[in-house]
């Protein structure tokens, strides 16, 4: 034998492949609540891509809309008040109409924080703020390694769980595998679980836009006929663009000029926001959706993208995998209170499937529904759904709860304070 086939296996309770901010926050929560109920069990967390020291252009265009329950864990885990005030911007309303051009009462719906009885309706935030700063915090868990020198190349069923043979050469076992390695994932793949997906033919163009007309706190959605035009308020004044729309007219907006360009978003809006700029390169990435049959198996469970991918119109993804890992960590950690439990309990594993495959299959059908529905010619055409919906109240309501993450079953760190009440 070899000495890689020689190397003996570092022992582990759970193994999290994946340091995206899902990753992040299954593993950090999870700790946290072990310790808090005195429970020593060992994590590692596998992540060879970790948040570098400076920004690049494509970490300035990422951000994401981050709902109030998700603002609330991430202030319970002491990540919030961590993110600097310029790398998030609250937005107080919403504005969505159908068609190319300006907004009208006829045919736009309006959501306003003031009217649900609240501050604001959810966040803009710097992804790789917010995932530097939960990856700071991890180096500080006393029952956490985290390993980034090496990717996992092999995977390999054990009688007790899981080996892990990472392209070094050394190797890890677990009782439990957690892929949190996005859509993509490689430990899905390994896993030979399959998804299903569902291609919509359109990619997002992002970007960051300067404007004449301040954004005025509102997060502003117009469907057009080839699919959703999103601009988002930034902290510094400016809008982040996400534009979905079929390949063929992706890769037109993507030819132009600067201010070709900006001639077409400008039409597109209705100048809604008066004069614009695009101050960053445009980027590109091809739009699906997609579910697995099942989050979890023999000893592993799927969070996140690496589960579920959902159209980007209602900015829900990432809201969606932190819900996950919050749910995940705390029936893990509820269970693992007992000395003699198995991190990989069937029944513990099977409870939190029940728990968010309902909310995330729905999330995934409502908005290819919404898309599809919105997008259409006979939609951008007629311009009436969208007016009709905002003068039904209770439907108006239930669209207002579901976009700021008001989801069935949230866990406890998902409510104010939540991770001291727990135990």
């Amino acid at each position: 034998m070899t000495d890689d086939q020689n190397a003996v296996a570092e022992e582990f309770d759970i193994a999290v492949v994946g340091g995206g901010l899902v990753g992040l926050v299954l593993v950090r929560l999870l700790s946290e609540l072990l310790t808090n109920a005195g429970s020593s069990r060992r994590i590692v967390l596998l992540e060879s891509n970790p948040p570098g020291a400076e920004r690049s252009e494509t970490d300035e265009l990422r951000v994401s809309a981050i709902a109030p329950v998700v603002h609330t864990i991430l202030q319970n885990l002491g990540i919030w008040e961590q993110v600097q005030s310029t790398d998030r911007c609250a937005y107080t309303r919403m504005h969505v109409w159908q068609s190319a051009g300006a907004p009208t009462a006829a045919r736009g719906l309006t959501f306003a924080a003031a009217e649900l009885g609240r501050t604001e309706l959810g966040h803009i935030v710097s992804n790789f703020a917010m995932r530097s700063i939960a990856w700071e915090g991890l180096q500080t868990l006393a029952n956490v390694r985290s390993l980034t020198k090496a990717k996992p190349a092999e995977l390999t069923a054990t009688e007790a769980g899981w080996m892990l043979t990472l392209d070094n050469g050394s190797k890890i076992s677990a009782r439990l595998l957690v892929a949190a390695d996005g859509v993509n994932s490689w430990t899905r793949s390994s896993l030979g679980v399959e998804v299903r997906k569902v291609a919509h033919a359109q990619r997002a163009i992002v970007a960051n836009i300067a404007t004449q007309v301040p954004h005025g706190q509102t997060a502003r959605q117009c469907f057009l006929s080839g699919g959703p035009l999103a601009l988002l308020p930034l902290d510094n004044g400016c809008s982040s663009l996400v534009w979905s729309c079929p390949e063929a007219e992706a890769q037109e907006l993507l030819d132009l000029n600067a201010q070709q360009f900006i001639v077409r978003l400008e039409s597109a809006v209705g100048g809604v926001l008066g004069d614009m700029e695009c101050i960053s390169p445009r980027l590109s990435f091809p739009l699906a959706s997609g579910h697995v049959a099942a989050y979890t198996g023999h000893r592993y469970a799927l969070l996140g993208d690496a589960a579920h991918q959902v159209h980007p119109l209602a900015g829900q993804g990432l809201n969606l995998g932190i819900l996950d890992a919050a749910v995940l960590a705390e029936y893990l950690a509820e269970h693992l209170q007992l000395r003699a439990a198995d991190p990989g309990d069937r029944r513990v594993l099977r409870r939190f499937e029940r728990a968010r495959k309902g909310d995330n299959v729905l999330a995934e059908n409502t908005l290819i529904a919404l898309n599809s529905l919105f997008s259409s010619d006979m939609a951008s055409a007629g311009g009436f759904g969208l007016g009709l919906i905002d003068r039904a109240g209770p439907v108006k309501n239930h669209l207002a709860r579901y976009a700021m993450g008001q989801y069935r079953d949230l866990p406890s760190v998902a409510q104010p304070d939540g991770r001291h009440r727990f135990y």
